[in-house]
C-alpha cells in the first residue's frame, strides 16, 4: 500500500460515509482513517499468513507482516493530510499510529470492522453473517465504589 493508493481508497471511503450521512465531523475523519488502515493492517497479516502452507510459515507470515505496519499507516496518514489540510494534523497522524498500534493488537477488532463498515458504509469485509442479538433489560441496580446507590424497575 502506498500513499497515492491510500488516498484513492480514503477517498471512496469518506466519499461513501459523507453520501449515507450527509455531514462529517474531524471524528468520522479521524476513525475513518484509523479504521481504514487497521483494516488494511490485518488483510495484510491474513494474506501473509495465507501464503504459509505450514503451521510454521504461516506464524512466520504473521509475525513478518508487522513489518508493513509502519508503511500502511505512513500511507494512510499523509493521504489523510494531504487530503484534509488543516483538518488532518500532524498530531492526528501521531494519534492514529497509537490508535492503530492498539487498535491491530485488539482480538476483537475484526470484529469491531465488521461491524463499522456495515453499518456506516453498508460494506461487507469479509463472507461471514452475523446476526443481531438483542438483550431487554427488566432491573437495573447502579454501584458506586462497591455500594448499591439506587434501584429502578420499568
Amino acid at each position: 500500500m502506498n500513499k497515492n493508493q491510500a488516498k484513492q481508497h480514503l477517498i471512496q471511503s469518506i466519499s461513501n460515509l459523507q453520501q449515507r450521512r450527509g455531514s462529517l465531523t474531524v471524528a468520522d475523519l479521524e476513525a475513518e482513517v484509523i479504521n481504514n488502515t487497521c483494516l488494511f493492517v490485518l488483510k495484510n497479516q491474513k494474506e501473509k499468513m495465507r501464503q504459509g502452507k505450514t503451521i510454521e510459515e504461516m506464524f512466520l507470515g504473521a509475525l513478518n507482516s508487522t513489518q508493513d505496519f509502519i508503511p500502511i499507516t505512513s500511507a494512510f496518514t499523509e493521504a489523510a493530510m494531504e487530503l484534509f489540510p488543516g483538518q488532518y494534523t500532524e498530531q492526528h497522524a501521531i494519534m492514529t499510529t497509537m490508535g492503530v498500534q492498539q487498535n491491530v493488537a485488539w482480538d476483537g477488532m475484526w470484529d469491531f470492522l465488521r461491524d463499522y463498515f456495515q453499518k456506516n458504509h453498508g460494506i461487507q469485509i469479509d463472507d461471514t453473517e452475523t446476526e443481531a442479538a438483542i438483550f431487554y433489560s427488566t432491573k437495573h441496580k447502579r454501584y458506586e465504589n462497591g455500594t448499591l446507590t439506587s434501584v429502578s424497575f420499568p
